[in-house]
C-alpha cells in the first residue's frame, strides 16, 4: 500500500491535483498467474492502510510504523481511492474506506439501485456521512442506427465485464436467472483461454454475448436511446459513468459512426440533461 500510495501520489503531482486511485480486488491480474484474488475482507484491511498512507498518517505495518512523511508538507488535495465493486461484501468495503465506488454491474438500473443502497446502509452502520461517498459505473456503450452493428461493436467488451461477476469467489446468487448462464459461461471461458494461451479471451467470450443480454448489460441502439438508458442510470444517483466502447475490432465504418454519435451526441446531451 505504501508503494501504491507513493505513485498515485506522484500522478496527483504532475496532475495538480486531479488524480484517482481506481483499485480491485484484481480478479483477473492474479488469474493469468494462478493465483487467487485477496478475500474481501484482505482487501478492505489493504484499503485501510493505504488511505492511512493517502492521508500522510503512520500505518502500523510488520511491527513497526511507516508514513509518506514528506506528503503533508505538499499541500495537496488527499488522492481520492475509487473501488471497483461487483458483490456484496466488495461494495461495504468501499462503502467503508472508499471515497467512491464504481459499479460494474452492467445496465442493470435494478442492481445497481440495490448497490447504491447497500451501500449508504453500510455507511450509516459504520457512522459515516452519506455525503462522503461518490458513486459511478462502469457501461458499454455503443449508439448506432443499426441495432445489430451497435451490439456487435460491444459484444467483446460486454463479455469481458460482464464475467467479472461469476469469477472464482464471487457470489453468483444476486444474479438474474436469465442472465446467470451467459456470465457464468464467459467466466468459464475466459479462464479457460487464458490457461490455454488461445488468443485474446475477449473474441471467444464475445461469442457467448445474445442480443438480449447485450441490449440489458450495454447501453446500444439509437443515440436517443443510449441517452434515454443512460440518463434513467444517472437518476439512479450515480455521478459519474465510465463508458467503455466502441470495440475497434468491427467494422470500421460502424466503429466511427458509433465514436461519432457518442461524442456529437450522446455525451452533449448527457452534458445538458444534468
Amino acid at each position: 500500500p505504501a508503494l501504491t500510495a507513493a505513485a498515485i501520489v506522484s500522478v496527483q503531482i504532475e496532475s495538480k491535483g486531479r488524480a484517482v486511485l481506481g483499485i480491485g480486488r484484481g480478479d483477473s491480474a492474479v488469474s493469468k498467474f494462478g493465483l487467487k484474488a485477496s478475500t474481501a475482507a484482505e482487501f478492505e484491511q489493504y484499503l485501510v492502510e493505504l488511505q492511512g498512507y493517502l492521508r500522510g498518517e503512520k500505518v502500523h505495518r510488520d511491527g513497526k510504523d511507516s508514513a509518506l512523511e514528506w506528503l503533508q508538507a505538499m499541500n495537496l488535495p488527499k488522492v481520492p481511492v475509487d473501488v471497483a465493486a461487483t458483490g456484496p461484501k466488495v461494495i461495504a468495503a468501499g462503502a467503508r474506506q472508499a471515497e467512491r465506488i464504481t459499479f460494474n454491474l452492467g445496465g442493470d438500473a435494478e442492481r445497481i439501485a440495490e448497490g447504491i443502497k447497500l451501500a449508504r446502509q453500510v455507511r450509516k452502520d459504520a457512522g459515516l456521512p452519506a455525503e462522503g461517498l461518490s458513486f459511478g459505473a462502469y457501461l458499454p456503450v455503443a449508439p448506432h442506427p443499426d441495432i445489430k452493428a451497435a451490439r456487435e461493436l460491444v459484444k467483446w467488451v460486454t463479455g469481458i465485464y460482464a464475467r467479472f461477476q461469476a469469477m472464482p469467489g464471487h457470489p453468483t446468487d444476486s444474479l438474474r436467472p436469465e442472465d446467470a448462464g451467459t456470465i457464468k459461461a464467459a467466466a468459464a471461458e475466459y479462464e479457460k483461454r487464458l490457461k490455454t494461451n488461445s488468443g485474446h479471451p475477449g473474441g471467444y467470450v464475445a461469442e457467448l454475448m445474445n442480443d438480449e443480454f447485450v441490449d440489458r448489460f450495454a447501453a446500444v441502439g439509437t443515440a436517443e436511446q443510449v441517452v434515454e438508458k443512460l440518463g434513467k442510470l444517472r437518476k439512479l444517483g450515480l455521478d459519474r459513468l465510465v463508458m467503455v466502447g466502441p470495440n475497434k475490432m468491427a467494422a470500421p465504418e460502424h466503429h466511427a459512426e458509433s465514436r461519432r454519435l457518442l461524442a456529437e451526441v450522446v455525451i452533449p446531451e448527457l452534458k445538458r440533461l444534468g
